[in-house]
């Protein structure tokens, strides 16, 4: 099916971009999984480390898989992609988690910048050349 999902672009020369309240929701619906794991196992919500790899891993595992995206993702009908609307490995996956920091370091101003920008591009999405697309 993914290769079917890239065809659609292929031939599509509109490229629909995710809206900040999608994206918005989406990040809200992803902590569900997190505070379920919590709820039944809570050692691993009162473990700082525990915490920081299992987001990592759900955000990097999933956005680099065939969802493209986690279940927040999922459940708004929006994918991750790189710049040419193919799916992103690990590496990249990786890296643009961690570089969601940055964009919450400055007073959530590099998720605001979305907002201003032709392609709807958070700071992390500048950094790796990614975007957020509706499927």
């Amino acid at each position: 099916t993914l290769r079917l999902i890239m065809q659609s672009y292929e031939l599509d020369t509109e490229v629909k971009y995710a809206s900040f309240g999608e994206r918005a929701l989406a990040s809200t619906i992803d902590l569900i999984p997190g505070a379920i794991l919590g709820f039944f196992f809570p050692v691993f919500g009162s473990n700082f480390i525990l915490g920081l790899l299992y987001g990592w891993l759900y955000s990097a595992l999933f956005e680099s898989s065939q969802y493209q995206g986690g279940l927040g993702k999922i459940v708004m009908g929006i994918i991750v992609t790189d710049d040419k609307c193919q799916r992103i490995d690990f590496t990249t996956a990786t890296v643009r988690h961690f570089s969601r920091v940055l964009s919450s370091l400055i007073f959530g101003i590099g998720f605001l910048m979305m907002l201003w920008s032709d392609e709807r591009k958070c700071l992390h999405d500048k950094m790796v050349g990614t975007l957020v697309i509706k499927k």
